[in-house]
């Protein structure tokens, strides 16, 4: 399964699809809203899943691919965006997250280690250790085995691509099919720290996840 994203160069405002690898945007259904409000330095993002019942519905305009148009989950009607995960940034004290009902500082769920500490590693639902490798690739090491296995992988791509189906892309494997949530948060946090380290301030986002 693919999940691309409505909008180019960030995690942190955008619109996930899910679908088949190589679909044309027409076959993909909306399945993740991600939402934070501009200047969120001390802001929240919210991470919520988009219901079936409402995902191809035109007066949502989750496939318009206008940035704008991705407003806070609150603001639509009904209940069909039901967050699943929120990040609270800070940019004096701890950023804390919050997911399936727990809240943490983003550097107690999250711990540095690897070459420079650029490495991020997280305990998943299943007790095993998942390391997030410079943000990029997400692996686990199961017990009795020698290496690690690839359970997501983020694929950036060129920064003019204008076509959904090659922007950037997270490619989740089956390892990572029964916490595709988790993943999803943890990697938005990533990134968004290291777009603002790159460029300060949020910019408009458009995003692939592809899940195998």
């Amino acid at each position: 399964m693919d999940l691309r994203c409505s909008i180019f160069n960030s995690p942190y405002r955008t619109i996930l699809y899910s679908g088949k690898p190589g679909s044309d945007d027409t076959d993909l259904t909306p399945m993740y809203h991600i939402y934070t409000p501009y200047a969120f330095k001390d802001g929240t993002t919210v991470v919520s899943t988009i219901s079936p019942s409402i995902a191809h519905d035109p007066t949502y305009r989750f496939r318009s691919g206008n940035v704008l148009d991705i407003k806070d989950g609150t603001e639509y009607d009904g209940d069909g965006i039901e967050e699943i995960g929120q990040i609270r940034w800070k940019s004096l004290g701890s950023t804390m997250i919050e997911f399936q009902g727990k809240v943490t500082k983003a550097s107690d769920l999250l711990h540095h280690q690897g070459f420079l500490w650029k490495d991020r590693s997280f305990t998943g639902p299943d007790g095993l250790l998942y390391v997030w490798h410079n943000w990029e690739t997400l692996t686990v090491k199961k017990s009795g085995e020698t290496k690690e296995t690839v359970v997501a992988r983020f694929r950036q791509s060129a920064k003019l691509s204008v076509k959904n189906t090659l922007r950037d892309n997270l490619e989740i494997t089956e390892e990572g099919m029964h916490m595709v949530d988790m993943i999803v948060v943890t990697w938005v946090y990533l990134w968004t720290q290291v777009m603002w380290s790159t460029v300060g301030v949020p910019v408009a986002s458009g995003l692939s996840v592809s899940l195998k």
